[in-house]
């Protein structure tokens, strides 16, 4: 399914007031985290969308409380993006941020660096639960994270049952300093040798759309029917998706230069 959206209609911002902010947390940015805040615009938002469908509609008013309950464990999503000295930094808000409608108009440009609006959203219609991440406050490991404490949440307070929450974040827990943590100062090795200079990749030979526009292609494939096919080519998922995306850019054009594939990594 192809859809076409344009984000010249607004949708409410999940905002909080400038004089709700707390003077005592302050969050720096990693190195990604930086580059995303620096080069985002209408034209590259630099957003991600994760969902979860439910076989019931979405009762709101509990999603919002499960909301409500579940961001103090977060407490480093719970930010607005402020300029320092020399650099911008995460500071911790107060306030009650409210889940808004997902009728229309995904991944819309967030004003991050604007006073009062948080780098997520928490949004709902009809069966579907989704979050939208500035990909400067966290990666996918993270948001979906944030995501299945949230369905968690919401299952919990509408009755559901569950002797052992496993990795699922909980409300009542406190949040490891690890995630607080930029892993790579710790990791970083000086003696690792830079990657080798690569060539220009491919680049698909049509015009941009005008600042704003976004097309969703929607696609729904049974994965046990997926994973079997992957085994009879004995590859894994990553590499037969990947494979078929590279056949499917030589299918469209034939290219001029070295097609590269890039992808991330999810650790749960």
């Amino acid at each position: 399914m192809n859809q076409t959206h344009s984000d010249k209609e607004n949708v409410n911002e999940t905002v909080v007031s400038e004089e709700l902010f707390s003077k005592k947390n302050r969050y720096l940015l990693d190195n990604a985290a930086t580059l995303f805040s620096l080069v985002s615009s209408r034209r590259i938002p630099c957003l991600f969308r994760l969902s979860s469908s439910l076989k019931e509609p979405v009762k709101v008013k509990v999603l919002q409380q499960a909301f409500e309950n579940i961001l103090p464990r977060f407490p480093y999503y719970y930010v607005n993006l402020r300029p320092g000295f020399s650099w911008y930094h995460w500071r911790e808000v107060r306030g009650t941020p409210k889940v808004i409608l997902d009728e229309r108009n995904p991944c819309q440009k967030m004003p991050i660096r604007r006073k009062g609006f948080l780098p997520f959203r928490v949004r709902a219609y009809q069966n579907r639960i989704a979050v939208e991440f500035h990909h400067s406050l966290t990666d996918g490991t993270g948001a979906l994270t944030f995501l299945r404490a949230l369905v968690g949440e919401y299952f919990h307070l509408l009755g559901t049952k569950v002797e052992d929450w496993k990795n699922v974040f909980r409300p009542d827990q406190k949040p490891n300093p690890e995630e607080f943590e930029d892993a790579f100062k710790r990791y970083y090795e000086k003696t690792v040798p830079e990657p080798e200079k690569i060539i220009r990749a491919f680049q698909l030979p049509y015009k941009l759309e005008k600042k704003g526009i976004y097309h969703i292609t929607t696609g729904i494939v049974p994965i046990r029917d997926l994973l079997k096919l992957t085994k009879s080519h004995s590859v894994s998922l990553t590499e037969f998706l990947s494979a078929v995306y590279i056949l499917s850019l030589i299918h469209i054009s034939e290219p001029t230069r070295p097609l590269y594939i890039s992808y991330a990594v999810f650790c749960l």
